[in-house]
């Protein structure tokens, strides 16, 4: 349940080939596949999840079941969400009754929320209860972080089984099936309304390994945690990363990718809360043990500068760490040491507090020295340093949060932890500063990441550096987090402050950041201003005119809903993205490109989103030329808030050529053959205008999605010829298809490489 788009792909044939094929590629920071998925195919007696029974589930003095639920009906029958037991006499039920209030049920007993509040239909609502007690029963039900109504008590038996758990069913009641969508079932043994309200906006678990050696529920905000079902795995099995609990998708159920407007974000952050005990554990490793050139990076938002905060560190013996890297006190600059040397970015900018800070560290062997250089936001800060070229081999664990050696403790948060080799320069920091370490090629050098998205796994090669909250005695308060805010309780709302750090479009055809020309300029974006702020992205080398373009638009901002964003082109046409939509959102992480469907003002699809539909359509810039100036403008004209354009992007389709011919005019419209065909990568398409009119010239794959978007604008008449190059496509069949007025024509091509 993240900011995620789905659209929905149709198709209609004319001789036998697509006609419109628009389609879109969630994307999603925290699921496991690249995505996140929901459980779907609900709404009747034979469509369940079935988790086969396991001693662990009969935890009948204490204990806590939640989820997200989005109802599509209620009122007709009472609804189970999660039930165990196919008797009269159940181990426990969570459901909705007629009145849409939650009950739960233990044994004979029912628990009902009476003075508790209704259950809205076709709405993401957090539901959990809470029990404890063994002859006289207390149970609490929690609507959205707060508990709703008083608690009820009342003598109740468990009724200990060998039931399966069946999610969006009952044995016990088949009749009474859920009908909707439900998303992150949690099962716990202990009951804390802490862990409720701090939990919700977080997926926990999600990948194989999550929970190796109680690395997460050794933390103490995932002790207890007993199961954890996310749903983002496709095929029959229901994954339990916590305890391998798994289960089997019964009838129509299905993992089913998100709906617009889900509550959980597609990023979330590791949350230190500056504890004496709050530190990530990651095992020793030969990746550590950089004595050569190599960099590390990671975005930080901190809480405090009140004393000095060690975000990195390797060793535990003075004067022989393997490296340190922290944030001295007061003012916030940046530290970084190797062996019995350490050096402060005494030149450089201190941090900026409650934002997020891009910073990194890069150190190239100048024997006999290390040349150190710092970096924020994408941009070298301060003067080089000198230390000298030494770095201690240990075999002492990475500590991040804190130290082994120093108690020194981050207050704040951190993302995006990533290890290189090599010393990465200015320009290849901006270029994967936005983009999730799930996507970046071991090629790149990158050795090691951690993006914290509900596991400390690491997402490279490199194995054996899987994160732990292990502290010996389970007293470490770091946990993931959702939005900067999450504490609030409260239904999903615009309110809620994500962490837009970095976002993923790892799908072809626009993977990110690959052909996306990307610039950081972190520029203050003046209050109520109208003259805005500007950034440039120049250009050059490139000769071609433009058919389609994708904008990437990262922006930090308290109310979006204040600003009005565009971009121009060489050429000087200008094309709005949003236009004071967005509301009390904050922040913008997006892409905008005129194939996805939401646009900004699309109700309950908030920022940061995702993927949208620009205000005014991009098309080609009325067929710009690649080459020159393109310039995005943000103007915030209402008071009373603050923002940074912290990035943005381009992707250019293009096509090269001599474009019209000549000045003959022909005398009926026609699509030529390309020449040459088959080809490799390039291929000249012209076709013939006898008259004025708009032209839409498209590339499909041999599925039907649109690969290229050759022309899209109005034409004189006259005869055009494009040559196209296909060199970011794989071998096989393509069709190009030209629409002129009410003429339509599709031909057939090969690409062989």
């Amino acid at each position: 349940m993240k900011y995620l788009v789905i659209i929905f792909v149709g198709f209609f044939l004319s001789v036998l080939l697509p006609f419109n094929t628009n389609s879109q590629i969630i994307t999603d920071e925290y699921g496991s596949p690249g995505y996140n998925s929901v459980l779907g195919g609900l709404g009747i007696s034979i469509t369940y999840v079935n988790i086969p029974h396991q001693q662990a589930f009969s935890n009948d003095s204490s204990g806590c079941i939640e989820m997200w639920i989005n109802p599509s009906v209620l009122g007709v029958n009472p609804e189970v969400m999660i039930s165990k037991g196919a008797g009269s006499a159940v181990s426990f039920l969570f459901g909705i009754g007629t009145n849409s209030k939650l009950y739960f049920r233990i044994g004979h007993t029912d628990f009902i929320n009476t003075n508790g509040a209704s259950i809205t239909v076709n709405q993401w609502t957090h539901v959990a209860v809470t029990w404890t007690g063994r002859t006289i029963r207390t149970v609490t039900f929690y609507i959205n972080g707060s508990a709703s109504g008083s608690s009820v008590s009342s003598g109740a038996s468990w009724n200990s089984n060998t039931d399966a758990i069946r999610i969006g069913g009952s044995q016990a009641n088949p009749t009474n099936f859920f009908q909707g969508y439900i998303d992150e079932v949690r099962y716990w043994s202990i009951s804390n309304a802490n862990l409720i309200l701090n939990n919700r906006f977080t997926g926990i678990g999600d990948v194989t390994g999550a929970n190796v050696s109680s690395s997460l529920t050794s933390g103490a905000f995932y002790a207890g945690l007993i199961s954890s079902w996310t749903f983002n795995q496709t095929g029959s099995t229901v994954y339990d990363y916590i305890s391998g609990y798994n289960g089997t998708y019964i009838g129509s159920a299905a993992s089913t990718p998100v709906l617009s407007g889900t509550p959980l974000p597609y990023n979330f952050a590791m949350k230190f809360s500056g504890g004496s005990n709050d530190h990530i554990r990651i095992p020793n490793n030969t990746i550590f043990q950089q004595s050569g050139d190599g960099t590390l990076e990671m975005w930080f938002k901190p809480l405090s500068f009140s004393s000095e905060q060690i975000l990195i560190s390797k060793g535990s013996v003075p004067n022989s760490l393997s490296f340190i890297l922290g944030v001295t006190a007061t003012t916030g600059k940046l530290y970084f040491g190797s062996g019995s040397s350490v050096v402060i970015n005494q030149t450089g900018a201190g941090l900026n507090l409650n934002q997020w800070n891009h910073i990194a560290v890069a150190w190239t062997t100048i024997t006999p020295n290390f040349e150190v250089k710092f970096y924020k936001n994408g941009k070298i800060n301060g003067s080089p340093s000198t230390l000298p070229a030494v770095m201690p081999t240990t075999t002492d664990p990475v500590w991040v949060g804190s130290s082994l050696l120093y108690n020194l403790s981050v207050k704040g948060w951190i993302d995006e932890l990533r290890l290189w080799n090599p010393a990465l320069t200015e320009q290849q920091i901006r270029t994967y500063m936005f983009v999730s370490g799930k996507t970046i090629p071991a090629s790149a050098g990158i050795l090691a990441s951690w993006n914290f998205d509900g596991n400390l796994n690491n997402t490279t090669i490199t194995t054996g550096i899987t994160g732990s909250l292990n502290n010996s005695s389970n007293n470490n308060a770091c946990r993931f987090s959702g939005y900067s805010n999450d504490t609030l309780s409260g239904s999903y709302s615009s309110n809620f402050i994500s962490h837009s750090t970095v976002i993923n479009r790892n799908t072809s055809p626009n993977p990110f950041p690959s052909s996306y020309n990307i610039n950081n300029p972190f520029l203050a974006i003046p209050d109520n201003n109208p003259a805005g702020i500007s950034d440039s992205i120049i250009i050059s080398g490139t000769p071609g005119v433009v058919t389609a373009v994708e904008v990437f638009l990262g922006i930090d901002h308290t109310y979006v809903g204040d600003l009005i964003v565009s971009v121009t082109a060489p050429n000087g046409t200008s094309k709005i993205l949003t236009n004071n939509n967005g509301a009390g959102g904050k922040n913008i992480m997006t892409f905008f490109n005129d194939n996805f469907t939401n646009l900004p003002s699309t109700p309950n699809y908030l920022a940061p989103w995702g993927y949208l539909k620009p205000v005014t359509a991009m098309g080609s810039f009325n067929s710009s030329p690649v080459n020159g100036y393109w310039k995005i403008k943000v103007v915030d004209n209402a008071g009373s808030d603050a923002g940074v354009l912290k990035g943005w992007g381009i992707k250019l389709d293009f096509v090269t050529g001599t474009g019209q011919t000549g000045s003959e005019i022909p005398k009926v419209f026609k699509l030529i053959q390309n020449y040459p065909n088959p080809f490799n990568p390039s291929t000249k398409i012209a076709y013939h205008l006898p008259k004025a009119t708009y032209v839409s010239l498209k590339v499909f794959d041999a599925s039907g999605r649109t690969v290229k978007e050759l022309e899209n604008g109005r034409k004189d008449a006259g005869i055009y010829e494009y040559e196209w190059n296909a060199s970011d496509l794989s071998s096989g069949v393509y069709f190009y298809k030209l629409t002129a007025g009410d003429f339509t024509d599709t031909k057939r091509m090969i690409l062989v490489k």
